[in-house]
C-alpha cells in the first residue's frame, strides 16, 4: 500500500479508516472462494479482509508493500509478505486474486495487471474494488485550491490512479483478462473521525515535507473549504467516494 512517499500507520488506519475493510466484504461474495483454493490478497493492509477469506478454509496469502502493514497482518495471524504489486513473482499459483482499496495507490498499472495474470491459474478469478473516475473529487478540488493559494508548497500532484470504466477495461483486456463485471459505484462514505482524520491518514505522504505549522494550516483550511459540501450537522462528515468494482477471468 505504501506508494508516493506514503508510510502507513496500522493503528492510525484502524482509527480513521476501519470502514474500508467492512465496505470491502461484498468482494468476498464476488470471488466466491471455496475450500482449499489458493487465494492472493493484493494490498492486504493489516489483514482484516484476509482473515474473512480464511474463514472459507482456503489458503490465503496477503502481500503489501508496507512493512508496517505486513507486520500488523502477521500479528493478526495472516500469512503475509512484503512485496510490491508491480513485482509479483508468482506463476500459475492462484485460483483467485482479491484486492480492496489498493489499486488506486499502485504505480504502473500495466505491470500490476500483467503480474496478476501470470499469478493466476487458467480460469482463475480476479476481483476488486478501488477508486474510480471522480473518486474524492471534492477533496481533490479543495486540495488544489489550497495549493494555489500557497505557491511556496509547489504544485499538487494527485497521488492516485482513478480510471474510468473504459480506461480500466482497456487495461484489463491488454493484460489478457476477460471482463465479466465492471461497475462504477457512487458511494458517499461516512467518516468516523471526520475529514481531519481522513486527511491525516491519506495525505500523510503529501504532508511528509511540511512543517508542523504547514500541516495544521493545510488540514484546517481544507477542512473549512470542504465543510459546506461534505459536512451535515445531523450525519457528520462523509467522503465523496466513487468506487470501481470488477470481476475478470484468466
Amino acid at each position: 500500500m505504501s506508494t508516493n512517499g506514503h508510510k502507513w500507520n496500522p493503528m492510525g488506519y484502524d482509527e480513521h479508516a476501519h470502514y474500508v475493510y467492512k465496505l470491502g466484504e461484498p468482494l468476498i461474495a464476488l470471488l466466491a472462494p471455496t475450500e482449499s483454493e489458493n487465494i492472493l490478497d493484493l494490498g492486504c493492509g493489516n489483514g482484516e479482509l484476509t482473515l474473512r477469506l480464511m474463514e472459507f478454509e482456503c489458503n490465503v496469502t496477503g502481500i503489501d508493500s508496507s512493512p508496517e502493514m505486513v507486520k500488523a497482518a502477521k500479528q493478526n495471524g495472516v500469512n503475509a509478505i512484503v512485496m510490491k504489486a508491480q513485482e509479483l513473482s508468482f506463476n500459475n499459483e492462484y485460483d483467485g486474486i482479491i484486492t480492496n482499496a489498493a489499486i488506486h495507490w499502485m504505480s504502473d498499472i500495466e505491470k500490476v495487471l500483467e503480474g496478476c495474470y501470470k499469478s493466476l491459474k487458467a480460469g482463475g478469478r480476479f476481483v476488486g474494488e478501488f477508486g474510480g473516475e471522480g473518486n474524492v473529487g471534492k477533496i481533490v478540488s479543495a486540495t488544489e485550491k489550497y495549493f494555489e493559494s500557497h505557491p511556496e508548497l509547489g504544485e499538487f500532484a494527485v497521488p492516485w490512479y482513478f480510471p474510468s470504466i473504459e480506461e480500466f477495461e482497456e487495461e484489463l483486456e491488454y493484460a489478457g483478462f476477460f471482463t465479466e463485471y465492471l461497475e462504477l459505484i457512487d458511494r458517499p462514505t461516512p467518516l468516523p473521525t471526520g475529514i481531519k482524520g481522513w486527511l491525516i491518514t491519506f495525505f500523510h505522504g503529501l504532508m511528509s515535507g511540511f512543517t508542523d505549522k504547514q500541516k495544521d494550516s493545510f488540514i484546517n483550511e481544507v477542512t473549512e473549504i470542504l465543510r459546506p459540501e461534505l459536512y451535515n450537522k445531523d450525519t457528520g462528515w462523509h467522503a465523496d467516494y466513487v468506487r470501481l468494482r470488477f470481476k475478470t477471468l484468466k
